[in-house]
């Protein structure tokens, strides 16, 4: 008998392990263990190579990966069968190619062969395929016209550090002018500095600095400001410290519009918002002792999600920046950047700045303070969804970003001055940032027509939209279809007196040195040709670049005063391009 029930007892303890064992793999399977993890290229990563591998770490047990993949960010959210990539047995995938300056999510849902229907969900990540660097004048225009400063490029840490070019304006007599037309040597232009005849943009973006706002936009006329609006709305990027910040608010420039507050006047005084979030509250801010300006250095505190820290990840370790100096430039609410198209970047953190007469008294009479030790705590979603008006008032947000489409470009207002390094180091990362965050958001290129096979097609008319010439260093863009079995595709291009070069690529715009581009071999000079044999059927790209460019004999030149050569270039070249399907 107790044989037996000693049989009976291993016999139940072995059967207790198997059935554990079950009950647990089967938990696990289940479960799919743990979530992807550990995405490549990095989440809200930027200068993404078009052709990625992407890469992530398998969640625990998981020997399936569905993936999902597009440039909406609600259908990859919605798991949509319009973005499934599928179910993949690697944690690996090459998509065949991915379009240039445009913004990709994508998601990884873990899963197991034991149970394929039970899956855990990933985050959903994001990245920003680069920017072509071809086709501009130069990438930055540091605008020091009337009224605001002439900052010297080479006084610019940023500049040097992200090896941006940039051509500089100097005077307020040229601010009058060359916003909307150029007089220089007796040749005139129809559009003005910053657009080519089609009005796209002459320069990635334009920066202006600080100075007096009133002044500078009257220089620049209500023409003037249309041509900034059109500048960004095309494409280009904006970005401006205090003053430039304030030029972006204004009617007449009106590149982000929002509602805003804050005072532009003498002694570092700004605006608050007291808890009824209506009432005004005016304090005074004493400058720091050891600061020899008259300007009032603060600290800045960085969202955990503000798109900028990626850059310089180091330096912004700690979420906060010391020593950017604040002369009364604009401010927002944070609340009122709540919507797809705008993002809070920098806070101006009131706790910490240096007490004036009315702070003290305006902190105690707060029941609820807002908790700063924990960088997490100015997470968007807890900001969102906080009732708090202390936290509305506490949170200013001093630098932020506005981009409302693709095609258009981003615009990024900056109150306090990152331009100068002086003796605080970290303030040159917040401009270096900025101007990276700014290039990134160029908008994605347009085409200008569809090419029908063998019709000539002539780029000679500036008031006529898809017809206008080409202006100095830029790039037109045509398409064409490629029906199956087509034997070869002849593109022929007639560049007149000029140096023109042609490329073409299957899927996406074709730029000088980006993979998988067709070019021309044809020598230096005005007309070329390009035959390809056996193309792939699909939508090709024809891209065409003006290579003739304006001289300019110095390093960071002063607009059109360095300028020499062919200044007829800024009128546009008239040219001809046919593109022909042989079956």
């Amino acid at each position: 008998m107790r044989v037996e029930s000693k049989k009976q007892r291993v016999g139940f303890v072995v059967f207790l392990f198997i059935l554990v064992s079950v009950i647990c793999t089967d938990a696990l399977a289940q479960r799919g263990v743990t979530a992807s993890s550990g995405p490549s290229p990095k989440h809200r990563g930027f200068d993404v190579d078009p052709y990625p591998t992407l890469s992530w770490k398998s969640g625990a047990a998981a020997d399936r990966h569905d993936l999902y993949l597009g440039t909406d960010e609600k259908l990859v959210t919605k798991r949509d069968s319009k973005v499934h990539i599928g179910l993949l047995k690697t944690n690996r995938y090459k998509p065949e190619m991915l379009t240039l300056a445009t913004t990709y999510y994508w998601a990884v849902d873990e899963v197991s062969s034991k149970r394929p229907s039970r899956r855990v969900k990933g985050d959903v990540w994001k990245f920003v395929v680069r920017n072509s660097t071809e086709g501009y004048v130069a990438d930055i225009l540091f605008d020091g016209g009337t009224g605001v400063a002439a900052t010297k490029p080479e006084k610019v840490p940023a500049v040097k550090m992200t090896g941006f070019t940039v051509e500089n304006l100097y005077d307020s007599k040229e601010t009058q002018n060359v916003f909307v037309r150029v007089d220089k040597d007796g040749v005139k232009d129809d559009n003005g500095l910053i657009l080519y005849p089609d009005r796209e943009p002459r320069y990635r973006f334009m920066m202006v600095f600080g100075g007096t706002t009133r002044s500078h936009v009257r220089a620049v006329t209500p023409e003037g400001c249309k041509n900034v609006h059109d500048f960004w709305a095309n494409g280009g990027g904006y970005t401006g410290n205090c003053a430039g910040a304030w030029c972006a608010q204004r009617k007449n420039f009106n590149t982000c519009p929002l509602r805003y507050h804050g005072a532009v006047v003498g002694g570092g005084r700004v605006s608050a918002i007291l808890p009824d979030g209506k009432t005004p509250l005016k304090y005074w801010e004493t400058p720091d002792p050891e600061d020899k300006s008259t300007w009032v250095q603060k600290t800045w505190k960085i969202l955990p999600r503000s798109p900028v820290a990626d850059y310089y990840p180091k330096a912004f370790s700690d979420y906060k920046v010391f020593g950017l100096r604040e002369a009364g430039g604009p401010k927002v609410e944070p609340w009122r950047l709540w919507n797809e198209h705008c993002e809070a970047l920098f806070l101006f953190d009131m706790t910490r700045c240096i007490d004036g007469p009315n702070t003290k008294k305006y902190f105690a009479a707060m029941k609820n303070p807002w908790d700063y030790s924990d960088p997490l705590n100015l997470d968007y979603n807890r900001l969102k969804v906080a009732n708090s008006r202390q936290i509305k008032s506490q949170n200013s947000c001093a630098i932020w970003a506005y981009k409302t489409s693709d095609t258009g470009g981003r615009s990024v207002p900056c109150s306090p001055h990152p331009e100068t390094d002086l003796h605080m180091g970290e303030t040159k990362y917040v401009q270096a940032a900025i101007f990276k965050y700014v290039h990134a958001g160029f908008g994605r290129h347009t085409a200008k027509a569809s090419l029908t096979s063998g019709d000539v097609r002539k780029m000679n008319n500036n008031s006529k939209p898809g017809y206008e010439k080409i202006g100095d260093k830029q790039y037109h863009h045509f398409t064409i279809k490629v029906p199956k079995n087509t034997a070869t595709l002849k593109v022929e291009l007639d560049g007149a007196k000029y140096d023109m070069n042609l490329y073409a690529k299957r899927g996406d715009f074709a730029f000088k040195g980006e993979r998988d581009v067709i070019s021309a071999r044809n020598k230096r000079g005005n007309d070329e040709k390009l035959v390809i044999e056996r193309p792939k059927p699909g939508v090709w790209f024809i891209g065409v670049k003006c290579n003739t460019g304006i001289e300019t004999n110095a390093k960071y030149p002063k607009l059109f005063k360095n300028y020499k050569g062919r200044l007829d270039l800024l009128n546009g070249i008239a040219y001809s391009i046919k593109a022909t399907v042989n079956k």
